[in-house]
């Protein structure tokens, strides 16, 4: 959440009640939060993101035993994550034959390409269309 939608807090915690969550506050460069969060942080400037890391790792150490936890995540994010996981074990496959290095280096550029769309360093012009049709009012 962040300052515009920190009003949503009660619906979120409502419809995740029982699950496990972290709940994060954004955008604590441009105004403090009025609520109490798990984290606090700023993408902008990172303050907070080293925090995040630890708390996601503690999370899954702490829930590794259940495999059938809930995660929300956009169907494009997943996409991402297989186009990467699919790339990612092509390239494997093809350096331990001891074949096809270059095909192998392609492929990894792939893998980075898929995380660099997740992380938003780069933006395809369909996901600046799919904002646009599932975000923008009035058009």
């Amino acid at each position: 959440l962040d300052h515009l939608t920190e009003n949503y807090i009660e619906d979120f915690q409502s419809r995740l009640s029982g699950k496990n969550y972290l709940l994060l506050f954004n955008k604590s460069d441009e105004k403090n939060p009025t609520q109490t969060y798990d984290c606090v942080l700023s993408a902008k400037t990172g303050e907070g993101v080293q925090d995040l890391k630890k708390m996601i790792v503690e999370s899954i150490q702490k829930n590794t035993g259940d495999s059938k936890k809930t995660f929300i995540i956009r169907e494009r994010h997943l996409v991402l994550f297989n186009a990467a996981l699919s790339q990612l074990n092509s390239c494997l496959e093809k350096i331990s034959n001891e074949r096809d290095v270059d095909i192998a280096a392609e492929d990894l550029r792939l893998v980075r390409s898929s995380f660099d769309e997740f992380l938003g360093i780069k933006y395809p012009d369909e996901l600046l269309g799919d904002i646009f049709n599932d975000f923008c009012i009035g058009k």
